[in-house]
């Protein structure tokens, strides 16, 4: 179903100067070869919320001692060239596990395009996902009570992700793209919490390695058909957390697949755990 796919994309995306489908799915059209194992993976992990919200750490690595569980809502916004887009919304919970944290996220993701002239609409996704976040390192940085500590950790999250992407109307020619994926990630977090008083601030920077697998289903007056690909992948996100003795914390983050057709996520969240 491969030429299928590759060729009512590009008809969909040839005539406008976004390329908004092109765009939503990390494919570059203007490539001669294509690497659609990299484009599966890609759209995978930005369709779940591995790479669909920045990375949040648990309330337990900020130094704080953690019983109940926490609460949290996520943004992350990704633009892509021309006037193509999306803004990803989440909310989850995090359930304490001694120093380690399980956390489950749904979420909504709103493909977002403006093409003038054209009949062609982004829609939408709808998303779920888990982790499981544990320190491996808790390292404390000075004498006395500086306050201040190092973490490394470890951070593996699942995801799943679907929706229908593109609806257009091109010429009398109908096309709807959606799109399935599913990811699995595995990152190690470095961070270095800060304490001060009562406030506490926490830089962190997260590499991560994932495998994508991504469904496209093709309905259109041309034909139909269904393709699944996936593949592999590095990814880097980090941020700032600030943290407060009342359980509340505001984070401010960003996350990249690596990958030359992915776009980076800028993100915020707020979350509450005593």
């Amino acid at each position: 179903m491969r030429i299928t796919y590759v060729t009512l994309l590009a008809l969909l995306a040839l005539p406008l100067a976004s390329t908004p489908a092109s765009a939503q799915f990390c494919l570059g059209l203007d490539q001669e070869n294509p690497d659609f194992n990299e484009a599966a993976a890609c759209g995978a992990a930005t369709i779940t919320p591995f790479g669909a919200l920045p990375t949040q750490l648990p309330a337990s690595w900020l130094g704080r001692s953690v019983t109940g569980i926490g609460f949290n809502f996520r943004f992350g916004s990704m633009d892509e060239e021309g006037d193509a887009g999306r803004r990803n919304f989440g909310v989850g919970i995090d359930i304490p596990m001694g120093t380690a944290s399980l956390g489950l996220t749904g979420g909504y993701a709103d493909f977002t395009c403006d093409v003038p002239e054209a009949e062609v609409n982004c829609e939408s996704a709808f998303m779920l996902g888990g982790r499981f976040a544990a320190p491996l390192l808790i390292n404390p940085i000075g004498t006395g009570d500086s306050g201040q500590s190092f973490v490394l950790g470890l951070n593996a999250s699942v995801g799943f992700g679907t929706g229908d992407v593109i609806d257009a109307n091109l010429g009398g020619e109908s096309i709807q793209i959606a799109a399935r994926g599913i990811s699995v990630g595995l990152g190690v977090p470095f961070a270095l919490v800060a304490r001060s008083g009562n406030i506490s601030i926490t830089p962190f920077i997260e590499p991560a390695f994932f495998w994508g697998q991504t469904r496209f289903d093709v309905e259109s007056s041309f034909g139909s058909g269904e393709e699944t690909e996936s593949g592999t992948a590095f990814s880097l996100g980090g941020g700032v957390s600030f943290g407060f003795a009342s359980g509340l914390s505001l984070d401010v983050g960003f996350k990249k697949v690596m990958l030359d057709d992915a776009k980076s996520l800028i993100g915020l969240g707020i979350s509450f755990q005593r």
